[in-house]
């Protein structure tokens, strides 16, 4: 059981919430308890946004050469895990120290990391909005943060709120650095296309250091390969495309089109396997090259107006 201490204070700008962690899956004798501050985040911009100081210059990073494209059957995603042997490392199974719920608010994902698991935390109705990291090492929680601000994009009514919502997709740390995406699942024009980023933020202020174009990151996940990210966006008739994004800074390096919208995103030794609504694809990583002074790429493929009906 979690109870919260109306702890609450501001600095630079930050409200930090104290919530008081005692595990009550644990017996008695073993029960602990201790403070970890959850910071209330500020509203994000809805564009792209890069903090003073954030590296603008363009590192080495890696690239994507197709290797295979087949059909699937839509109804075989269990099929695609399991014969290529992938795992996308999300589940509601945790250790007993974990607490099931916070507040109230129940436990909707629970993401695996090198160093932090990643759990996400339920508002009143039901969307991901806190994120709490649980050390692996000091088996404890760490870090909390509350996205409520991200949850809706400027301008929206109360009758948006209902049904467009920006919930937490996926999360991943990387040394002091925290990468997630938001999204809403119903089409762009619903938030006039101010949907779909990913965001990063430094662990160690708490600070926002950049936040991607909109309309890069609606998939389940996206993955971080040395110091690219690769994402995925796409609905219905709206264009469908692989985005490779700089960790700096969140800038684009390149955009594959796709025939339809992307799923999951998982690499695998040298390989970066994307499985899309009707579509599997296995890609090559090229490690690193120097990144060009082009504009962001873009690879064609022949559309398929009917492969483009989801869910």
């Amino acid at each position: 059981m979690m109870n919260r201490m109306f702890d609450r204070r501001r600095f630079m700008g930050w409200m930090f919430l104290s919530i008081c962690i005692a595990s009550g899956a644990l017996p008695a004798a073993v029960k602990e308890k201790y403070t970890v501050e959850m910071v209330l985040l500020e509203k994000p911009p809805f564009q792209y946004f890069a903090a003073d100081g954030v590296v603008q210059g363009k590192k080495p990073h890696i690239r994507l050469e197709m290797k295979a494209e087949s059909a699937n059957r839509i109804i075989d995603e269990e099929a695609w895990f399991s014969d290529n042997e992938l795992h996308l490392g999300s589940s509601e199974k945790v250790p007993p120290h974990v607490a099931g719920a916070i507040d109230g608010h129940k436990l909707v994902r629970a993401i695996p990391g090198s160093g932090y698991l990643s759990l996400v935390y339920a508002d009143d109705q039901d969307e991901g909005r806190y994120l709490f990291l649980w050390s692996m090492k000091s088996r404890r929680y760490e870090y909390g943060f509350d996205f409520g601000s991200y949850l809706y994009a400027p301008g929206e009514t109360e009758i948006d709120k209902q049904v467009i919502t920006q919930s937490i997709d996926w999360v991943i740390v990387k040394g002091s650095v925290l990468y997630i995406s938001h999204s809403h699942k119903t089409y762009a024009s619903s938030s006039r296309d101010m949907n779909a980023y990913i965001t990063a933020i430094d662990l160690n202020s708490r600070k926002l250091l950049w936040r991607s174009e909109p309309l890069v990151s609606n998939a389940a996940n996206f993955d971080v390969v040395g110091n690219t990210i690769i994402s995925g966006y796409g609905f219905s008739a709206e264009p469908d495309y692989l985005y490779l994004l700089d960790t700096s800074n969140g800038r684009q390096i390149e955009k594959i089109a796709l025939r339809t919208g992307p799923q999951y995103i998982i690499s695998k030794d040298d390989l970066v396997f994307v499985r899309t609504y009707n579509t599997d694809y296995v890609f090559r990583v090229m490690h690193p090259l120097a990144v060009s002074e082009e504009s962001p790429q873009e690879l064609p493929v022949e559309s398929e107006e009917d492969s483009r009906q989801q869910f």
